[in-house]
């Protein structure tokens, strides 16, 4: 019987690094609403997956190009901290 070596896609962009960090978009989003409902993040701040994975798409389908805004990152180091997830400086840099 074969024996098949399964591994995680390698991310290439900041979208991509931090969600699979927190595992995937929903988990991300449970996050930031977990960091919410202990008022360690303003309720705006917090986003759906659809939104989350948007992020990821090209700029040309109506994402980001992978790019995570700006007004996102203190939520999501916040959030990440809450969760037992470090995002690091390096993980919000395109390559």
């Amino acid at each position: 019987m074969p024996t098949y070596i399964t591994t995680m896609p390698v991310p290439h962009t900041p979208a991509e690094r931090v969600i699979q960090k927190f595992g995937n978009a929903r988990d991300v989003a449970r996050a930031l609403s977990l960091a919410a409902d202990k008022g360690l993040i303003d309720r705006a701040q917090v986003r759906t997956p659809a939104t989350l994975y948007k992020w990821t798409w090209p700029t040309e389908r109506g994402g980001t190009g992978g790019r995570i805004p700006a007004s996102a990152v203190p939520a999501l180091r916040i959030a990440g901290r809450l969760v037992g997830v470090l995002i690091r400086t390096e993980d919000l840099v395109s390559p």
